[in-house]
Order: C-alpha cells, then structure tokens, then sequence
C-alpha cells in the first residue's frame, strides 16, 4: 500500500489553506455586488491605487488597508480595485477594476490573506 508524504518544509499543506481560503472569499464576495456608482453610503471605503501590486513586488508598502479592523453589523466595507491586479483582502477576492461592497450581518471574526500589506494577512472583527 502506498502511503503519501508531505517532506518536511514543503509548501504543500501551506498551499492547501490558501486555495480554500480563496475559494470561502469567492464564496463569501458573491453576491456582495458590484456596484460602482458614486456617493457611496458605505462606512469603510478603500481604494486600491494603480500600480499597488507592482510597487509591493519591488518591497514597497503603503497603508491601503488596516491589517485589523472592528466593524459593527450593518455596517458596510466597499473596496475599490484600480490596480491591475486581483488582491486578497481578509476574506474577499477584489477583482481588477471591480468594487466590492460587503454589509456585515452577523458578529464574529474573518480572517484572511491579504496581498495588501507586508504582514499577508487581514483581520475583522464584527460585533
């Protein structure tokens, strides 16, 4: 009977987190919307600069986003992507050129990557 090895330092089970990480942030952004229209109402409002993901790839970060944030239910985060490319952020998947709009209906606490900041990752805590 064959028996599959994972050698020690491999990235594999590191792999197998992100891309269920990405699919739950899919799962989570449909339905959210893409609404683009100006004068948002939303209480978080980020937008993401052209040239972000080049910048980050020669080691330049700057504050897009808070790596923790505290929301309430109800309230909204919508995140503008104008770079050109698609970024992590905690548990959503932001498009190129997409805005993403997410009201948060139940308390608890999302965790995510986050190509975003140097840390790689993206906490919010709902109450």
């Amino acid at each position: 009977m064959a028996c599959s090895r994972t050698p020690r330092g491999s990235t594999r089970p590191l792999l197998a987190v992100f891309v269920v990480l990405v699919a739950l942030a899919g799962a989570a952004a449909t339905g959210c919307g893409s609404d683009t229209t100006a004068g948002s109402d939303a209480n978080y409002r980020f937008t993401i600069p052209a040239g972000t993901g080049a910048a980050s790839d020669r080691g330049e970060w700057t504050e897009i986003l808070p790596t923790e944030m505290d929301v309430g239910v109800g309230e909204t985060i919508e995140i503008v992507n104008d770079d050109g490319r698609t970024h992590i952020v905690g548990p959503f998947v932001v498009k190129v050129g997409e805005t993403l709009r997410y009201t948060f209906s139940t308390p608890g606490e999302l965790i995510g990557l986050c190509t975003l900041s140097p840390e790689g990752e993206m906490v919010i805590r709902v109450t």
